[in-house]
């Protein structure tokens, strides 16, 4: 799927889009606790804890080499009791990188 008009309206908005790579059974563990799924928690801030990436951190969209293209570094993620290891990619775009509530998931 092609981000890149996504991302330019995003931007324009004010907001910076990124691309999360969430370990979907530790978030959906964090979010049965408070009875969500592991969608409905990808949609919180909450998320933040369960980022898989190396640095736990969120990948900016743009300025690729490659348009739509983009590498991620993932840490070992948590098996299901299958032991299937899921990741669960979602776009989020912030707009205060510092404040860590600032999560909007698309």
């Amino acid at each position: 799927y092609d981000l890149r008009a996504v991302a330019a309206a995003l931007r324009a908005e004010g907001g910076v889009p990124h691309v999360a790579a969430l370990d979907a059974e530790k978030l959906r563990r964090k979010g049965s606790g408070i009875g969500l799924d592991a969608l409905q928690a990808s949609d919180n801030w909450i998320a933040r804890d369960c980022l898989c990436t190396k640095g736990h951190k969120l990948k900016a969209l743009g300025g690729w080499s490659f348009p739509g293209e983009t590498n991620l570094s993932l840490l070992p993620v948590t098996p299901t009791e299958q032991g299937e290891a899921i990741v669960l990619f979602r776009v989020v775009v912030v707009r205060a990188a510092q404040d860590e509530k600032d999560w909007r998931a698309l």
